[in-house]
Order: structure tokens, then C-alpha cells, then sequence
């Protein structure tokens, strides 16, 4: 593709980068820039074995520019409201069960929780709100329990290890948490009621995707409530995003927000070396390229709201039933 060859070129421009930096920095899917690097080598671009580092080998007469902010990388929210949960929320998960292979698993940062929190408060998701966590390897419910601000939070999952340890935390902090296993395709347990809010981090396949959509959407309370996902353009390219947010907007909801990068996965905190044995993305490219040497899997936060189906009116080219900020147009003129 295209762009894709001129973006990996271009963050070239800049300096040697590892593999893990050019997928950092592309607006590709893996498939896509390991298609683009295996084509590049050799012809445009090397591979210094030694470093595992890429080069360019001719000069490009621009050079990559990060031009994000630097203070909140592109989020545009803080999380000194909840620093104090923070801290004891990372006190208190020090001991949290790791990712295992078997579920497809893999926690965010401490901190993007925070910032996470942030953004659902300013969207009003939170405070006295009852919230379904759908997979929970981030214990998020815990963070959200620590702030005191939910009615009810209830989590499922199908890992016993993380059922145990949420429910743990719950009852030695008195927190109003409730963990069920449950595997999530087999539909949700009954009894578990209605909710105002849906989190979570779906697996990215199209069944995995569609199922845990699906779960959400059916436990909400109707118009007005909310879900909040995470999606990579790592494992989802520009055209299976089109077919997510199409199944969105096809169960009535609008997407209200979408904040690009917004929650990383640590590698040292995950501990995922012995997983990269098995992702068949390390035996398509060329080169041995080696383990991470940044966190380069990142997720956008998207959040979706649920709506009625609006009445269409085409009779005027500039007014209808919402534009009451706009000023009628001089009758006769």
C-alpha cells in the first residue's frame, strides 16, 4: 500500500528504529506494514541483524515530526482527580494474576485506568451509575470500586484466577463489587439485572468482537446509556473498523468519541516474552526482529451511547426540530 510504504519511510527519515517502532508510529494494521517492510527490504530499506534496527538507505527530504502533545500524548485528560486511588490501587493489584495465553490476555497501564476513569466521569458514566465490566485482566472494577463513585459494579469473566482476586479485594475493602465466572459465549447469566454503562476490551476477531458487543448492549437500561471499548489498528485495519462501527450504528447507538492510543500495554509488567514465540506475525516478516524494545500495542477508547431512531426532515436546507443555533434565513430574501 501506498502510504503505508511512505510512513515507514518516512519515520526512517528520522533515524534506525526497531520493528516494534515503525508499527508504533504507522497507521496500519501488522499485516499491512510487515507486507510493506518485506517489500521495502532490500530495495529502499536495510536491516541491521546486530541492532535489529531498520535504516533507509537513501535520504528522504523530510524528516519524521511527532507532533503530539507531549504532556497528555494526544488524551486530552488528567488523572490527578484520582491519584490518590491510583496509588492505592497499585498497591493493592501488586499481586494480580498475570496474562495467560489460553484467554487472550493482557492489562493496561495503572495510570491509562486513571485517565479512563477521568473521561468516563466527564461523560457522566460513573458517579451512581451500575457498571458491567466484560473481561476484566485490567481490573478496572477495582479501580472504579476504589473511587466510591459507582452504584453497583459487577464483573464477568471467564478466568477464575481474576474472579477470585476481584471479589478478594472487594470484601477485605468493602467495596461494592461483585465478580461472576462466566464465559461470555454463552450469552450473560441471568439475574444479573440491567446497567447504565458496558466496559470493555474485546478480543479483535470478528466472532470475538461481535459476541462481546452483543453481551454489552443487551445488559444496558436502553436510551441514554452508554459503552466504552477498546480497538487497535494493529489487529483491526481501516476496513474492519468500518464493519465494527456499522454494527454499532446498526443496534441504534452513535459513536460520541474516539481517542486514538488512549490505553498502552506494558511489556515488562504483562511479562509476554515466552508469547512471541507463538504470534504468527513473528514468522511472516523477513527478519528476526526481535522482542519489543518500546510498549507498542495500544488501543483507542471508544465510546458509543444508545438512541432513538431520529425522524429525517428534508424540507429545509438549513433549519429542522435541533438547529436552534442557527438563524432562519431572511423570509423572501
Amino acid at each position: 500500500m501506498k502510504k503505508c510504504r511512505e510512513l515507514v519511510l518516512r519515520s526512517l527519515s528520522e533515524r534506525e528504529k526497531s520493528f516494534w517502532e515503525l508499527i508504533d508510529e504507522n497507521e496500519y494494521d501488522i499485516k499491512t506494514v510487515i507486507a510493506t517492510i518485506n517489500e521495502l527490504l532490500g530495495k529502499e530499506i536495510e536491516f541491521n541483524e546486530k541492532e535489529k534496527k531498520f535504516r533507509i538507505k537513501e535520504p528522504l527530504n523530510y524528516t519524521y515530526i511527532n507532533l503530539r502533545c507531549k504532556h497528555c500524548n494526544g488524551r486530552g485528560y488528567t488523572k490527578d482527580h484520582f491519584e490518590d486511588v491510583l496509588n492505592k490501587f497499585v498497591e493493592i493489584t501488586k499481586e494480580r494474576p498475570l496474562p495467560i495465553a489460553d484467554y487472550d490476555q493482557g492489562f493496561i497501564i495503572p495510570t491509562d485506568l486513571a485517565l479512563k476513569a477521568s473521561f468516563m466521569y466527564q461523560r457522566g458514566d460513573i458517579v451512581d451509575r451500575e457498571i458491567l465490566v466484560l473481561g476484566d485482566d485490567d481490573l478496572y472494577s477495582i479501580f472504579l470500586g476504589l473511587t466510591k463513585l459507582p452504584k453497583r459494579v459487577v464483573v464477568l469473566d471467564i478466568d477464575e484466577r481474576i474472579i477470585d482476586f476481584v471479589n478478594k479485594v472487594a470484601e477485605n475493602e468493602n467495596l461494592r463489587i461483585e465478580a461472576i465466572r462466566q464465559d461470555l459465549s454463552k450469552g450473560l447469566p441471568e439475574g444479573i439485572g440491567k446497567f447504565d454503562a458496558f466496559v470493555s476490551e474485546p478480543p479483535e476477531s470478528f466472532l470475538g468482537f461481535k459476541i462481546f458487543l452483543d453481551r454489552g448492549i443487551k445488559s444496558l437500561k436502553g436510551i441514554g446509556s452508554s459503552g466504552y471499548f477498546g480497538l487497535t489498528r494493529l489487529e483491526s485495519s481501516w476496513a474492519k473498523w468500518r464493519w465494527i462501527e456499522k454494527l454499532v450504528i446498526d443496534n441504534d447507538f452513535a459513536i460520541t468519541d474516539i481517542i486514538r492510543d488512549f490505553s498502552i500495554y506494558p511489556e515488562r509488567e504483562n511479562k509476554w516474552e515466552d508469547f512471541y514465540n507463538h504470534y504468527k506475525m513473528m514468522k511472516k516478516i523477513k527478519v528476526n526482529v526481535g522482542l519489543p524494545d518500546i510498549d507498542w500495542y495500544k488501543s483507542a477508547l471508544i465510546r458509543i451511547e444508545k438512541v432513538e431512531r431520529i425522524k429525517e426532515d428534508w424540507s429545509d436546507l438549513y433549519m429542522d426540530e435541533e438547529t436552534l443555533a442557527t438563524p432562519k434565513p431572511f423570509e423572501g430574501g
